[in-house]
């Protein structure tokens, strides 16, 4: 009978191990891709172009950099394992935020691009002609899209190819639209400028719209971050205070499981009131 138990606990122990390393190595796998993948998108948008190998092989080579600093630092592995992760999810979060930003912005440059467009189409410029004015003067991030967008076309590509491409880059609803129209004014080539006026009318109206919802939702998404961070400021005050018995508490196993179900609480708790404060059109 104890045999058997034995036989049972090795067994349960090495199954247990097994899944394990087949979800860490899953996990593994997609962090790269996802690191990879936002990287290259990030640096792409700024016209900066590396191999993906050597940005894998600097974040899989910062990782146990970062683990052996921070548990000669902080004298406690399971403390260490904590900061690393905090470590690898930063670059995912700050592209990921870097990339929001960069299209937020070119979605607020559209308005004045599209009346400008309409303005010069009306003046008497031909398309091509008042595309390559405006782009020569127009900022990052839709300046260098759209000299890309008339370099692709010099060189052969189809409107429809090139416009794919920009939309493939810029994923951005309001950028959709207005090269619908430009394809279609392209086909038809009657109206256009008037068309394009009143598609800039209808961009900034939306815009002026989202930043009415973002400022009657500034204090709850300032409210969630607060609440989000509290804990961990209520933890500091209270290592300061007693770092004796805060080791005692919470630098051993039960205290490291009870800190990772707080913090998983705590980010379903904020993505959460994001998905309520973002709305059903995001």
């Amino acid at each position: 009978m104890r045999l058997l138990s034995i036989l049972l606990a090795v067994c349960g122990a090495g199954l247990l191990a097994y899944v394990c390393l087949r979800l860490g190595h899953r996990l593994l796998m997609h962090y790269g891709q996802q690191l990879l993948g936002q990287s290259e998108r990030s640096l792409q948008s700024h016209f900066v172009f590396v191999r993906s190998h050597y940005l894998g092989g600097l974040a899989w080579g910062l990782l146990p950099v970062s683990l052996l600093l921070a548990w000669w630092l902080i004298q406690s592995f399971w403390l260490a394992v904590a900061v690393t992760v905090f470590v690898a999810a930063t670059p995912l979060v700050v592209l990921r935020w870097m990339e929001r930003r960069r299209l937020e912005l070119l979605r607020r440059q559209l308005p004045d691009f599209v009346l400008s467009l309409a303005l010069s189409l009306q003046a008497g410029l031909a398309l091509q002609a008042a595309m390559q004015q405006l782009s020569q003067s127009l900022p990052a991030p839709l300046g260098p899209e759209l000299r890309l967008l008339l370099r692709q076309q010099r060189v052969g590509l189809s409107p429809r190819e090139s416009y794919g491409n920009l939309l493939l880059r810029v994923p951005v609803s309001e950028l959709a639209m207005v090269t619908s129209a430009l394809q279609m004014g392209q086909s038809t080539g009657a109206g256009l400028g008037e068309r394009l006026k009143i598609l800039a009318q209808t961009i900034r109206a939306r815009v002026n719209i989202e930043d009415k919802i973002l400022a009657l939702t500034a204090q709850a998404r300032l409210q969630a971050r607060i609440m989000f961070c509290l804990p961990a400021f209520v933890a500091g005050a209270l290592y300061m205070l007693d770092s004796h018995a805060f080791r005692q508490a919470w630098f051993n196993i039960i205290g490291l499981w009870v800190s990772a179900i707080i913090g998983a609480m705590l980010l379903v708790g904020l993505w959460w009131m994001h998905r309520i404060l973002q709305g059903d059109g995001e």
